[in-house]
């Protein structure tokens, strides 16, 4: 019997794909779901369902269809955090210009309330009242950089659509409110913003974390490329070009033991369940999930032609998911695996929006296609979310093996 369980729970767990094969589980030392892979999974889960937002075409549904749907986007919106910004719906007298400054002020705003926090800690700490600052420090550090990355693409993507201008009469206005004339000086401001922060936020992730693995930076250094990148991207291009032969032969390093707490919270969340020894040792993969997730953001706010935008998007899914199954950069096997779906999912809903877009041509004339189309696309949406349920079930039935074979 015991033999029989070993072997089932051989097949419930997902091994490290560079483990050898056939090597024997050790039940005592196994852990499937750490706190690293639940904070990589949610991660995943949470920038899928704020890109997917971007691939799919909204449309008039019937009405048998509206509540799950409602539902659908309900349940949805709590997770990709978009409940937290207010809608003119739920506040009827806010104008055009205050929601776009709600929608752009929230994640500064916690990040604020983060940084007087740690003023606070560090006086405490100061006057001898609070000990254990590092770990205090660390956790701050983290909350910083969840608030920019869960929080960079709603604010990139308001940041776009203030500059997003059309021609109306031989002069460009502003796309989202006809009545403004384009390229005023708050406009001027916005695009400067734009080039020398939202952009290049992307390279931070790119070469950061590699960086801060080598100790060539510091956490402080990583968090304030993200608020002002330009000048730390362009110091740490230099850093690479002298530490270069250092970089390359240290690149297999391993050791955590000699990082602050900061530091490695950073890595944690970033860095550490990629797999470096199948990409450049000066790159990290997270800076190319931040670059297609832009790309998603200039697609949908720049292309005026919806066929060609979604067209666009959907290349950049579709190479992304190229990409990710080539070079499978997680570590742990069902990671790549539940990045390979998410990709999946958002190439089938971008399809399923073109569909829906050439149904509403005047040539055309399909609704009950629209309608399986429809469902289709609420499948494919609900895919991931149904594959991590999936996964955490197989983490349950696989302790329910471990105690039964511990007791026996």
């Amino acid at each position: 019997i015991r033999e029989m369980l070993q072997n089932l729970l051989h097949f419930f767990y997902v091994r490290n794909e560079e483990s050898v094969a056939n090597v024997p589980i050790n039940i005592q030392k196994a852990k499937f779901f750490s706190d690293m892979q639940f904070s990589t999974i949610w991660q995943i889960l949470v920038y899928y369902l704020q890109d997917v937002a971007l691939l799919q075409y909204k449309i008039d549904m019937p009405k048998h269809l509206e509540d799950i749907k409602h539902f659908q986007s309900s349940a949805l919106s709590v997770l990709k955090f978009s409940s937290i910004y207010p809608k003119g719906i739920c506040l009827p007298d806010v104008t055009f210009w205050s929601r776009a400054l709600i929608k752009i002020s929230v994640a500064p705003v916690v990040i604020c309330v983060f940084l007087i926090t740690l003023c606070i800690i560090f006086a405490l700490h100061t006057y001898k009242i609070l000990k254990h600052l590092q770990s205090w420090y660390a956790r701050l550090v983290l909350g910083i950089l969840l608030s920019i990355m869960y929080g960079n693409q709603k604010i990139s993507s308001t940041l776009f659509s203030l500059v997003q201008c059309v021609m109306i009469k031989n002069e460009k206005h502003l796309f989202i409110n006809a009545t403004i004339v384009c390229w005023q000086l708050w406009q001027i401001i916005i695009i400067g913003c734009v080039g020398f922060v939202t952009v290049p936020q992307s390279l931070v992730f790119l070469l950061g974390p590699p960086l801060l693995h080598y100790q060539l930076i510091t956490n402080l250094q990583f968090i304030m490329a993200l608020i002002i990148p330009v000048p730390f991207i362009l110091y740490w291009l230099y850093l690479i070009y002298k530490y270069k032969t250092k970089i390359c032969q240290n690149k297999q390093r391993n050791n955590f033991s000699s990082y602050n707490l900061s530091s490695k919270a950073i890595l944690n969340e970033l860095y550490c369940f990629f797999n470096q020894k199948r990409m450049s040792p000066f790159i990290c993969w997270m800076g190319f999930i931040e670059i297609r997730r832009l790309s998603l953001v200039l697609g949908s706010i720049f292309l005026e032609n919806q066929i060609l935008s979604y067209l666009v998007k959907i290349s950049i899914c579709f190479l992304s998911y190229t990409a990710l199954v080539s070079v499978k950069p997680y570590k742990v096997g069902h990671l790549n695996v539940l990045s390979i779906i998410s990709l999946f999912s958002q190439v089938s809903v971008g399809m399923s929006s073109l569909i829906l877009i050439s149904s509403t041509l005047p040539e055309v004339n399909n609704s009950l296609t629209n309608e399986s189309v429809i469902y289709i696309q609420m499948m494919f949406m609900m895919l991931l979310p149904l594959s991590i349920l999936l996964l955490y079930l197989n983490y349950l039935c696989r302790n329910m093996l471990q105690s039964t074979i511990t007791r026996l």
